[in-house]
C-alpha cells in the first residue's frame, strides 16, 4: 500500500512537471525514449550503487592483471609522476615569457650571442653600423653570415610594399639560429673583443 502511494506520487509529480516525458506517455515514440532513459538510470543506479570493494578489485585486476605490491607501487609512482610532470608543464607555460615578435626576439639572441664573444651593440647605433662593425672585428665568414642575416631583418622588419609572409619569417628564424650556433662555435673569431660582461642589446 505504501508502494503504491509512493509510485503514485511520483507519477503526479513527473505528470506536473512541463519537461516530464510521462506526460506523452500514451504517444509511442515519446514513451519508447522514456522506457530507454529509465533502463539506462536504472542500470547505472544499480552498478554504481553495487561497485563494492570486490568489484573494484576485479576491474582493477582485468585492466592491469594480477594485483601485487610492487605493481600497485608503480602503478602509484607513474600516477605521481604523471601529475608532476602535468604540473611542471602547466608552469613552464605561466613562467615562459610570450614572444609577441619571434623575428625581433631571434636578432637580439644572435647580439647576446655576439655579445657573449665580447662584440656588443651600443643602444643608440644603428642595425647597419652595427653590421659594419662586425664586418671589421670579427672573420670573413662571420661577417658576411651576419651581413646577410641583418639585411634580410630590415628587409622583413621595415619593408613597407607587402607584410612578410610565413615562409619568409620562418626563413628567417632558422637563419638565425644557425647564426647563432656558429658564433658559439670555435669557428666565429672575434678580434679586439670588448668586455665579455653581458650588456642587453634591446636595453
Amino acid at each position: 500500500m505504501v508502494w503504491n502511494r509512493l509510485v503514485a506520487h511520483e507519477n503526479s509529480f513527473l505528470f506536473d512537471s512541463y519537461f516530464s516525458l510521462a506526460k506523452f506517455k500514451d504517444i509511442a515514440i515519446f514513451n519508447g525514449l522514456r522506457l530507454i532513459l529509465e533502463n539506462a538510470d536504472y542500470v547505472w543506479t544499480r552498478w554504481l550503487i553495487g561497485f563494492d570493494q570486490r568489484q573494484q578489485l576485479d576491474l582493477f585486476e582485468r585492466l592491469v592483471g594480477q594485483v601485487s605490491p610492487q605493481k600497485i607501487s608503480l602503478l602509484i609512482l607513474a600516477a605521481m609522476a604523471v601529475i608532476a610532470f602535468l604540473i611542471a608543464m602547466y608552469q613552464i607555460q605561466i613562467w615562459r615569457p610570450r614572444i609577441d615578435n619571434p623575428v625581433l626576439h631571434q636578432y637580439q639572441r644572435v647580439l647576446q650571442a655576439l655579445a657573449k664573444k665580447g662584440l656588443h651593440r651600443p643602444k643608440s647605433m644603428a642595425s647597419q653600423d652595427f653590421a659594419e662593425k662586425v664586418s671589421q672585428q670579427t672573420d670573413q665568414h662571420t661577417a658576411k653570415l651576419f651581413k646577410q642575416f641583418n639585411t634580410d631583418f630590415i628587409t622583413i622588419t621595415y619593408q613597407t610594399v607587402a607584410a612578410p609572409n610565413s615562409q619568409q619569417i620562418d626563413a628567417f628564424l632558422r637563419q638565425a639560429k644557425q647564426l647563432q650556433r656558429h658564433i658559439k662555435s670555435k669557428q666565429c673569431v672575434v678580434t679586439n673583443a670588448e668586455s665579455t660582461k653581458f650588456i642587453n642589446p634591446a636595453g
